[in-house]
């Protein structure tokens, strides 16, 4: 009967426990990524498909009082699962995470660009304390650097060079992980993940390469992962597009974790 898994590998003897004498010098530099009897990745992603289209919805519900205010653009979706470290330098609070996300692109017209976010914003409700990511981030750097030239960008400050801000009222950043707190109802995260001025020069277009999501370069097993939709290098080339701003806005919801 195989042993345990031990980071992707089938062992055969009892259970890993520390480096030995007969693992390469790569191994115990590396660490290993935990032990563990369960499914991989794959095979949780594959038992929790219909969680998986649950959670579709429920984002595009979260995003759907944006259609209200701007004009809908293009949508990708991507599915993917990755596979917890447990080892001596990363011990992640799962085994196997699996997470939906749903990109949109908005067209959004307009002289004013002030005017112009603030209607993205203001498609959601206000949060009842204190002041929202994204009003905090406007303030900061678009009514900071407005037209003004910084040795960080090519050109004087515009909408393309703003950090992503969140549209929910959660407290922390938009790298954080839903539901990492043990006990914890994953909730649907949103963002604007980036603007584009129209019609888009080149550096816009490689800074918004991927706001429809990062591509599925490699699927294994330990991080199964797909990719449907439309990339944003295509969006940039659509008629009636060639004023105003593009907004990129993603809404990302946990729908699987074992361990």
């Amino acid at each position: 009967m195989p042993g345990p898994r031990c980071g992707g590998t089938l062992v055969t003897v009892g259970t890993c426990t520390r480096p030995t004498a007969v693992l390469s010098a790569a191994l115990f530099v590396f660490g290993l990524s935990g032990c563990s009897n369960g499914p991989t990745a794959r095979e949780v992603q594959q038992e929790h498909g219909p969680d998986s289209f649950a959670a579709q919805q429920q984002v595009e519900a979260a995003l759907a009082p944006l259609a209200g205010v701007v004009e809908p653009v293009a949508t990708a979706v991507r599915d993917s699962c990755r596979t917890g470290q447990h080892n001596w330098k990363v011990d992640d609070p799962y085994d196997v995470r699996c997470t939906i996300e749903v990109h949109t692109a908005y067209l959004v017209p307009g002289e004013d660009f002030r005017a112009a976010a603030d209607s993205v914003t203001q498609a959601f409700p206000a949060c009842p304390e204190g002041e929202s990511d994204a009003e905090a981030t406007l303030r900061d750097y678009w009514d900071a650097l407005e037209g003004t030239q910084t040795r960080n960008f090519e050109q004087p400050y515009r909408p393309d060079y703003l950090p992503g801000y969140r549209l929910d009222c959660h407290s922390a950043g938009p790298g954080d992980e839903a539901g990492a707190t043990e006990g914890a109802t994953p909730a649907v995260q949103l963002a604007v993940t980036g603007w584009a001025t129209l019609p888009a020069d080149e550096e816009t277009r490689e800074l918004r390469e991927h706001a429809m999501g990062q591509p599925c370069l490699i699927a294994s097993e330990e991080s199964p992962c797909s990719w449907e939709g439309i990339p944003a290098l295509t969006i940039f080339g659509f008629d009636g597009t060639d004023e105003g701003w593009l907004v990129f806005v993603s809404g990302s919801l946990e729908y699987a974790r074992v361990g």
